[in-house]
């Protein structure tokens, strides 16, 4: 009776699940570990339901913890850790409780999850999972008007090698047994951002990321970022805007005008190519078949003024590279010379 009886407690459980992660991981031995992450963090999420079901000391986030501590020291790909928040202002009486565990596993696309977990009077349950690409973070926020939890979830990328990482940012509510999203970064850029850096405190979000537009390209210098400061709303509830800053936002007004240019190059448009190309003996010399080219734009130091974009000419038989001298003036950017690199 004893024997078992122990097998049904959380040290029990336990070691069942663990030897099932060991399972799992150890058939992945030598190949691929694509695929694994659902079945692993199935196993993890029943480990962390048990101990907050069982409750007292197998409750608490340090018991909880030390339990991840031995699925993430079975594989060291796998990061299993647990922040527990208090409950909401209004339900604190009740004892209700907010726990959050994030999990990852090295080398997975999307395997980054942020997993919700309440507890209550109803016992435990998975309120909810969040997975992206990226290492999830929690990070706390003011409560609602009404006392709702609320709080910060961000995922970060690898470094892409040119000094910026993937992100998402988003801010969730707890209603009693439900979530709801009252904010994200993919409102506004639904494929992404790529951030150089981030800073999350209590009630504040500033990041400084790449303004994607037409004439962007990656690993170049000088492109245009933004710096963008949000905060809670002034009655704790929404996200909003409060500060933006335009980095070297010459690259991107330049792109706008070279955009223009080739269209109306395109479109035999004289006169929008009259407007952007002043000089008349420079436009009778730029062949109609000219595209740009995906090259990083040369700024000369004794002319900061002057951008060289890179052109090529299609020919029938070969294709002619050429350098175009765009050059800031206060009635914005206009072509000042045009010429073959060879010639």
């Amino acid at each position: 009776m004893l024997w078992a009886l122990a097998l049904g407690t959380p040290d029990a459980l336990a070691r069942d699940r663990l030897e099932q992660f060991q399972e799992i991981v150890g058939r992945a031995s030598g190949s691929t570990v694509e695929g694994l992450a659902p079945a692993l963090y199935a196993l993890v999420d029943e480990e962390i339901l048990e101990n907050m079901t069982s409750g007292g000391v197998f409750a608490s986030e340090a018991f909880i913890q030390e339990r991840l501590d031995g699925f993430s020291g079975t594989w060291g790909g796998a990061h299993f850790r647990v922040r527990r928040l208090p409950g909401p202002t209004r339900a604190a009486s009740t004892g209700d409780e907010t726990t959050i565990a994030l999990y990852s596993m090295e080398g997975i696309e999307g395997s980054g999850s942020v997993r919700v977990f309440g507890s209550g009077g109803d016992g435990a349950v998975l309120l909810r999972s969040l997975t992206h690409e990226g290492t999830p973070e929690v990070h706390e926020w003011p409560p609602a008007a009404g006392g709702s939890l609320q709080f910060a979830v961000s995922w970060v990328g690898a470094d892409l090698g040119r000094g910026g990482r993937t992100l998402r940012v988003e801010v969730w509510r707890r209603h009693a047994a439900a979530l709801s999203r009252v904010w994200s970064t993919a409102d506004d850029a639904p494929d992404g951002l790529v951030a150089s850096d981030v800073r999350i405190t209590r009630g504040e979000i500033a990041l400084r990321y790449e303004a994607r537009y037409p004439g962007w390209k990656p690993g170049c210098e000088g492109q245009t970022e933004h710096e963008d400061l949000y905060r809670v709303g002034s009655s704790g509830d929404g996200v909003r805007l409060v500060r933006r800053r335009v980095v070297s936002g010459w690259h991107r007004e330049l792109w706008q005008t070279v955009t223009r240019f080739f269209d109306a190059l395109d479109r035999r448009d004289s006169r929008v190519l009259a407007e952007l190309v002043p000089g008349a003996s420079v436009r009778a010399r730029i062949p109609r078949t000219l595209v740009p080219e995906p090259a990083c734009e040369g700024r000369p130091q004794e002319s900061p003024e002057t951008a060289i974009v890179a052109a090529t000419e299609e020919g029938e038989r070969r294709r002619t590279p050429w350098s175009l001298w765009w050059r800031q003036i206060p009635g914005g950017w206009r072509l000042s010379g045009a010429a073959p690199v060879l010639e």
